[in-house]
């Protein structure tokens, strides 16, 4: 198999899916955890917590692929962990 045609099985739809999946999942645990700990802010759901931080760490990525300085995705990342904490 190909360098190209390896990139194109795992930047498949089907691939992408699972790897998100796989990602929101591991949050989802880390944020059950986090919470049973009294680490953060009670009343969030983890699940959506989890998405909500999937769909930030896409974002981050993109932004770093057009070059976005760092400051910008700092306070980005420090305002999300901000709405978390207790």
């Amino acid at each position: 198999m190909t360098d190209r045609c390896r990139l194109r099985a795992r930047t498949s739809p089907r691939s992408l899916r699972c790897y998100l999946r796989r990602l929101e999942e591991a949050f989802a645990r880390a944020l059950r955890r986090a919470l049973d700990a009294g680490e953060l802010r009670a009343g969030l759901e983890p699940c959506d917590v989890a998405r909500e931080l999937v769909a930030l760490t896409q974002g981050m990525a993109l932004l770093a692929r057009i070059k976005v300085g760092a400051p910008f995705q700092r306070s980005t990342v420090r305002a999300v962990l901000s709405a978390l904490q207790p």
